[in-house]
């Protein structure tokens, strides 16, 4: 009945007619139970179809993000040698996170669809960089006036896009 009554409001509805054909091509008895439940699996398919997959996108582009909070400009080039020279993220965030968070993750925050990351990070960059960079290309320390903090320069790197999926995989430091 909740459901009959949201979807009306909404001006879905499944007309009598429809109703009885429905019963008869499903081969079920015509009684007030039966039609009721039909009717309420009827509103939602046309609730799923026609109202929600309007209004509710099924998927969204993300990105899987990687960072660390580091100490200066100089431990930020630092450690951005150390990854050009094929360095572990993990184990680097791992030793010179300052963020718990990165430290204890291994800098991995995991998948994220664009508008969610800055809100989790308090600052715009990581995303910025995440969505608007090609694979491989490692930045330069990029100092975050954002983010609550003493310190911070980032270095973002973007692993692997699918651009047919809208995904990709993303490393970053701060």
């Amino acid at each position: 009945a909740l459901i009959r009554q949201g979807a009306s409001k909404l001006g879905v509805r499944v007309s009598d007619d429809a109703l009885k054909e429905e019963l008869k091509n499903a081969n079920l008895p015509n009684n007030d139970v039966q039609r009721d439940l039909l009717e309420t699996l009827l509103i939602i398919e046309k609730l799923l179809d026609k109202y929600f997959e309007e209004q509710v996108p099924t998927s969204a582009e993300q990105r899987q993000v990687m960072a660390m909070l580091l100490e200066g400009e100089s431990r930020a080039a630092e450690v951005r040698i150390r990854l050009e020279d094929g360095e572990s993220f993990a184990e680097l965030a791992e030793e010179f996170s300052l963020a718990a968070v990165s430290a204890n993750n291994k800098g991995d925050f995991g998948w994220h669809p664009k508008g969610l990351l800055t809100g989790r990070m308090g600052t715009s960059i990581p995303e910025e960089h995440a969505f608007n960079s090609e694979i491989g290309a490692l930045s330069q320390p990029i100092y975050d006036e954002e983010i609550y903090k003493e310190i911070g320069y980032w270095l973002i790197k973007v692993l692997d896009k699918d651009e047919e999926a809208e995904e990709a995989q993303v490393q970053a430091i701060l």
